[in-house]
């Protein structure tokens, strides 16, 4: 029987301890690791998360340590299940770690790869049960997306960290063009099923720390963040541009049919173009209906001018 895969971020900067963590995996008879090292916080934030399935995280690192670390990085890494890796013995240390968003803690002393195996694999399932129950308050039923409320919530929060830590966030509203022709002439039901396309289409390749929500009928929103620049949102709206101009197939009529959308997108950079999550909404919202102005189907980066 094939062993279960799991990938794992190992965030540890005690290399005696990594090797140790190494060794309990290899020879661990329940799961296959693939084993990802780093060993500072601000490696983690920079680390591409897409595939981790959970993060193992030392509560002392060089550059940020204890509980606020652990809240820092469960807040973060909202999606990925967190367990922490300790080399202290207190009880309360761990269960704190716990009240305030880890899915359990191991003592290293204790690291061992039943003690592993078990809290890896009740970790991810626990994390996946709590995120189904609170997806029936902050998902979109439709298009499985965020929704309006798990936007501002994301908003806000991911502001708060990007000023805390002097990064910067892009924020894209869009508008689709065309989609109101598709559900007068065709019905609803051509509708919801370009929505739930449209929907799957802007949330591919996108990373784990970004967020994408449906806020209105057809209007949508991402949160980039970490971002670089301007540029980097630039770029990636092309791609996504040119990805949902691409027809969608819908059944419709007792027939498959292909229908056309565009989408009208308004781009607002944190800190550049506000400092406040109204002020960067505004902005955002300023530049997009600028593009329905000029002709809908594309982008344009907020600027003072309008």
């Amino acid at each position: 029987m094939a062993l279960r895969a799991v990938n794992v971020l190992l965030v540890e900067d005690d290399e005696d301890d990594v090797y140790i963590a190494k060794q309990v995996m290899d020879n661990d008879p329940f799961c296959q690791y693939q084993l990802t090292h780093l060993s500072t916080y601000q490696a983690l934030l920079q680390a591409d998360v897409r595939n981790t399935d959970i993060i193992l995280l030392d509560l002392g690192l060089p550059d940020a340590s204890g509980l606020n670390l652990v809240a820092e990085v469960v807040n973060h890494f909202r999606d990925i299940p967190v367990v922490v890796l300790t080399g202290l013995t207190s009880e309360k240390l761990g269960e704190q770690a716990i009240q305030i968003g880890a899915e359990d803690y191991i003592p290293k002393e204790e690291l061992g790869s039943i003690l592993l195996s078990r809290s890896v694999r009740f970790a991810i399932e626990r994390h996946g049960m709590v995120n189904k129950l609170r997806n029936m308050v902050h998902v979109d039923g439709l298009t499985l997306l965020s929704n309006r409320t798990d936007f501002d919530e994301r908003l806000d929060s991911l502001m708060d960290f990007a000023q805390r830590h002097q990064s910067k966030l892009g924020l894209l509203l869009i508008d689709l063009d065309g989609f109101k022709e598709i559900n007068d002439s065709l019905g609803h039901s051509a509708g919801d099923q370009v929505l739930i396309q449209f929907a799957a289409r802007l949330k591919s390749h996108i990373r784990k720390t970004d967020v994408a929500a449906r806020i209105g009928g057809d209007e949508f929103a991402l949160i980039l963040h970490p971002v670089d620049s301007v540029q980097a949102c630039e770029q990636f709206t092309k791609l996504k541009l040119e990805h949902i101009n691409e027809p969608f197939l819908i059944y419709a009529d007792g027939n498959v049919k292909k229908v056309s959308i565009g989408m009208s997108v308004g781009i607002a950079l944190y800190p550049e173009h506000g400092d406040s999550v109204n002020l960067l909404r505004d902005n955002a919202d300023k530049a997009m209906y600028e593009v329905k102005k000029r002709g809908k189907n594309s982008y344009l980066v907020f600027n003072p001018a309008l």
